[in-house]
């Protein structure tokens, strides 16, 4: 990685654990983010993660990448999603730099989930 700041999201799913929702919603999130951006479980089975790197690349702040990666993100699961359940996950963004330790966000190392 080149240096720039990265964006961490953790989406809980934990309200609907290992089932076809969850699936779902991770075949969404698949579909919606670049192949740079690393995916996979920071919570096994209950919260998802996505890394979302070169963040510099697409906007000129981490807030406004942030923004607009949340908006996409909702567009997409608005379209399997109903209402009722997009306010029952919870999407929360972590901005980082390059001297953000793991330690700090308190991530856990576990097997990633693949397309």
């Amino acid at each position: 990685m080149s240096g720039r700041s990265f964006l961490l999201l953790l989406i809980d799913v934990s309200v609907w654990g290992l089932t076809e929702m969850t699936r779902n919603v991770i075949s969404v999130l698949s579909s919606s983010t670049r192949e740079i951006d690393v995916k996979g479980w920071y919570s096994d089975g209950a919260i998802i993660g996505i890394l979302f790197t070169e963040l510099g690349r697409m906007h000129n702040s981490v807030d406004a990448a942030r923004d607009a990666i949340i908006g996409r993100l909702h567009g997409s699961l608005s379209g399997i999603l109903s209402d009722k359940d997009m306010l029952r996950m919870k999407i929360t963004p972590y901005p980082l730099s390059r001297e953000v330790s793991d330690e700090t966000v308190g991530l856990e190392k576990g097997p990633l989930w693949r397309k």
